[in-house]
């Protein structure tokens, strides 16, 4: 796992993490960079076969898939060039996803953490809290009546149970009612 210079970090692995200190979590560059190379190459492939076969008699599927990649290439682009390096800081304070949230959630706030996989290869964690309280830490178009909020971590460096292990030290050395991680 790379983190910033820094970081309180002084194992790979997450072995030794010292919660005293502002941890901050990057994007993985390399998965940035194998997404925009496979969406490149079905865009390619779509542009290609657009050339080749002549614009009427490209089928339905064939755009369904150009239009699709074109856009994951210009979302993965955009990321890459615009997004944010280190979307997900801890510190002291308590947690903030630059992505979602416009302020710090304490550590006090946050309840437990699960795992939940939207797909087979995906896993997101929710940050339980109240929802009165998280809605007032979250950017507008993210709020709801929910009472968590998706960390998606798919895209960062560490693994998931690296990210659940690192939260887990800074919400019990913070919270006394943090309730732990379910699975």
């Amino acid at each position: 796992m790379k983190l910033h210079k820094d970081a309180p970090m002084t194992d790979l692995r997450c072995a030794v993490v010292n919660p005293q200190g502002t941890l901050a979590i990057r994007v993985s560059r390399q998965k940035l960079y194998g997404l925009l190379a496979v969406s490149t190459a079905f865009t390619s492939i779509g542009v290609w076969q657009l050339v080749e076969l002549g614009v009427d008699s490209y089928g339905t599927r064939n755009w369904i898939g150009l239009i699709l990649f074109g856009a994951c290439l210009v979302v993965f682009l955009g990321t890459l060039l615009f997004g944010h390096r280190a979307p997900v800081t801890l510190s002291p304070e308590g947690i903030r996803d630059a992505r979602t949230m416009q302020t710090v959630i304490p550590w006090t706030d946050v309840v437990g953490v699960t795992t939940f996989a939207p797909t087979r290869h995906t896993t997101c964690l929710k940050l339980h809290m109240p929802s009165e309280v998280l809605n007032t830490h979250l950017k507008r178009r993210y709020r709801s009546k929910r009472d968590y909020i998706l960390l998606q971590a798919h895209s960062m460096e560490p693994t998931v149970d690296e990210l659940i292990e690192v939260i887990e030290r800074y919400a019990r050395n913070f919270n006394p009612n943090y309730q732990g991680v379910s699975r």
